[in-house]
C-alpha cells in the first residue's frame, strides 16, 4: 500500500491530501489538526480545511509504523503570474466540486425528510380515524346504557294500580288490550309504553 505523504515546513509535517488525511483517521486513528482556510471563507477561523497538520508524536508513530513518509517542502521562487493563476483555477475548480457535493447530500437528505414526514402523516390520519370510529362507539354504548337504565327505572318503579280506562268502548283499554294479563309483578316493556301489571 502507498504511503502517507507528508511535507516538512519548518518543524511542521504537513498532508495536503484529503485521502491521506481521512485514511491516517480512519485506519491509524491519527486525527492531527486542520490548520488550512476554506476556499471562499478565507477570513474566518471556526471551520479549518487542509493542509493536516501533525503533531511530533503523531509523525513519530507514523514513521515508526512505515506508514508516513517525508518529503522537503521546496517553495517555488520567485512565483510567476501564470503560477498565481493555475492556482486560483484549480481553487475555483476544488469549491465547485466541493458545492455539487454538498447539494447532492442536501438532496437526499430533503428526500428521506420529506419522506418521512409523508409517512408520520399518513400514520397521524389513520390514528385519527381510528379515535373518531372509537369515541362513536362510546358514545353510542353510553347512550343505549340510559335508554335501558330509563326503561329499567320506569318498569320498577310502578304505582300498584291498574291503567286509567276512559269507559269508552271504543278504545280498549291496555288491560283489555291483554288478553293473556301477565304474572304479579311482572313488567310489560315495549320501546313507547311500559306496564306495571298488579292485578
Amino acid at each position: 500500500m502507498a504511503k502517507v505523504i507528508g511535507f516538512s515546513h519548518g518543524e511542521d509535517i504537513l498532508v495536503w491530501s484529503a485521502a491521506d488525511a481521512i485514511r491516517l483517521r480512519k485506519e491509524w486513528r491519527v486525527v492531527g489538526g486542520l490548520i488550512g482556510a476554506l476556499p471562499q471563507r478565507t477570513r474566518q477561523n471556526a471551520q479549518l480545511g487542509l493542509p493536516l497538520k501533525l503533531s511530533s508524536e503523531e509523525t513519530a508513530f507514523l514513521v515508526e509504523k512505515g506508514v508516513l513518509e517525508i518529503k522537503e517542502y521546496v517553495c517555488p521562487s520567485p512565483a510567476t503570474e501564470e503560477w498565481g493563476e493555475a492556482f486560483d483555477r484549480l481553487r475555483e475548480q476544488n469549491f465547485a466540486r466541493q458545492l455539487a457535493d454538498y447539494q447532492q447530500k442536501a438532496s437526499e437528505k430533503l428526500r428521506k425528510f420529506t419522506s418521512t414526514l409523508t409517512r408520520s402523516e399518513a400514520l397521524s390520519s389513520e390514528q385519527k380515524t381510528v379515535e373518531e370510529k372509537l369515541e362513536s362507539n362510546r358514545m353510542e354504548g353510553k347512550a343505549s346504557r340510559h335508554v335501558e337504565a330509563a326503561a329499567a327505572d320506569l318498569c320498577s318503579h310502578g304505582d300498584g294500580t291498574e291503567p286509567p280506562s276512559t269507559g269508552d268502548s271504543s278504545e280498549p283499554s291496555h288491560k283489555g288490550a291483554m288478553e293473556h294479563p301477565p304474572h304479579k309483578g311482572s313488567c310489560s316493556f315495549s320501546p313507547l309504553v311500559c306496564i306495571h301489571w298488579i292485578p
